[in-house]
């Protein structure tokens, strides 16, 4: 009877060992697989290169999210029409951004990390006479981030295809922050 339990016992502890022995983590936290990137396995592709892919990826689902909000409670006719603009562009960006990630072997986070969400708590937040200066305010800052990060990966990064990817990317940021420049003088 006590070799019945000792062999299931045995084979745990050499897997464990076996783990241990070659560096796998013998759990892993729950939302580590939605809310962080990581490669899925062997990548030719660059830690600054992973490290982008994220960023990038955060910065579509926020944009996306912004636009969301922005959609219903912007006054104007420039904050609905940057809200319209960054919304559908920032969907394509993010259906991009991933096919890419999946080849190259890379996992994108599926939702925000707590600095985006606050974020949006806080525009969700914001009266709604200040909201179209607010919204203006989150876009201008979120789009100046993105064109450096993009700007920096179209020069530097090794590979071809997310190199290609921020340079034809770069138009599209460069024109919602214009248009965020513009909506944050008018309010």
């Amino acid at each position: 009877m006590k070799e019945k339990f000792m062999k299931p016992f045995k084979r745990n502890l050499a897997l464990i060992g076996l783990a241990v022995g070659i560096g796998m983590p013998l759990y892993a936290s729950a939302d580590s697989s939605s809310d962080s990137t990581k490669a899925t396995g062997p990548t030719t592709v660059s830690k600054d290169d992973i490290e982008f892919l994220g960023k990038a990826a955060q910065a579509d689902m926020t944009e996306v999210q912004a636009a969301t909000i922005a959609s219903s409670r912007a006054l104007t006719t420039e904050a609905k029409s940057l809200a319209t603009s960054a919304k559908t562009d920032h969907e394509v960006n993010n259906t991009d951004l991933r096919a890419i990630a999946a080849t190259k072997g890379v996992v994108l986070p599926t939702r925000l990390d707590s600095k985006h969400q606050k974020e949006l708590d806080n525009l969700q937040k914001v009266d709604a006479k200040k909201f179209d200066a607010a919204y203006a305010e989150v876009v201008k800052d979120s789009h100046e981030d993105a064109v450096d990060l993009f700007e920096k990966t179209a020069k530097k990064s090794k590979d071809a295809d997310i190199q290609t990817y921020a340079k034809n990317t770069l138009p599209t940021l460069k024109q919602h922050l214009d248009m965020a420049k513009r909506l944050d003088e008018k309010s």
